[in-house]
């Protein structure tokens, strides 16, 4: 799991990628397809029509004639008047528009600009990087200094837990001598006092030994509980 200050370096650093990718692409002439195709509909087209019958006659006007002045005739298709409603599939049909278009852009004005952007764009990725590896060191070292707290936690925790083991045995020992007469009660209150110490001691090395851990467990990304 990443910390979010370099997850934050390394999207900066992607971006910087894509930036520099895009301006190298203007470099180069692009070549765009591109298609169309559109129809309309309306409610309103109700009124009569000419359509073509499929059929062909002769036209009673001549055509044309040839050098030797012989007129000739040419046939032309029949039409019909259609009378009601212009239906919506024959509309569609009608009114369609296809287009296809193919333009090839080639940068020859602006090539000297697409460069400077293009090299812009590589001292931004490169000064991302470099600001990602930054983040990644401070962050091991954040790591290093956790661990070395930690460690350092977990050994007077255990010194502490010795002191408590010593000092309980000098009391009961202290003790014994108070009630055979060999041991002032002053004494055996000095010798309680260094239990309560040592003790107090214990319970601030124990959770300063669990803050240390937790705070080595969240820089390593596990799951921090409490």
């Amino acid at each position: 799991q990443l910390m979010p200050d370099v997850k934050s370096a390394e999207v900066k650093v992607e971006a910087a990628r894509l930036s520099a990718m895009a301006y190298r692409g203007a470099l180069f002439p692009r070549l765009v397809l591109s298609g169309n195709m559109q129809t309309n509909y309306s409610s309103v087209s109700n009124t009569p029509r000419t359509a073509p019958t499929g059929n062909f006659s002769l036209s009673d006007r001549p055509s044309g004639e040839d050098a030797n002045g012989v007129k000739f005739y040419a046939y032309q298709p029949e039409y019909k008047t259609v009378a009601g409603s212009y239906t919506q599939q024959e509309q569609l049909k009608d009114n369609l528009y296809k287009s296809l278009n193919l333009q090839l852009n080639i940068p020859l004005f602006n090539g000297l600009q697409n460069r400077g952007n293009l090299q812009q764009a590589a001292v931004n990725q490169r000064l991302a990087e470099i600001s990602k590896m930054e983040t990644e060191n401070a962050l091991r070292q954040t790591i290093e200094t956790a661990y070395n707290d930690a460690a350092a936690a977990s050994k007077s925790y255990g010194a502490a837990q010795k002191q408590v083991t010593a000092r309980e045995e000098a009391y009961r020992m202290d003790n014994q001598r108070y009630e055979l007469g060999g041991l002032s009660a002053l004494e055996l209150q000095v010798s309680q006092s260094n239990l309560f110490q040592a003790k107090t001691d214990l319970t601030r090395a124990k959770y300063n030994f669990i803050l240390r851990k937790k705070i080595l467990d969240f820089y390593q990304g596990r799951e921090v509980k409490f």
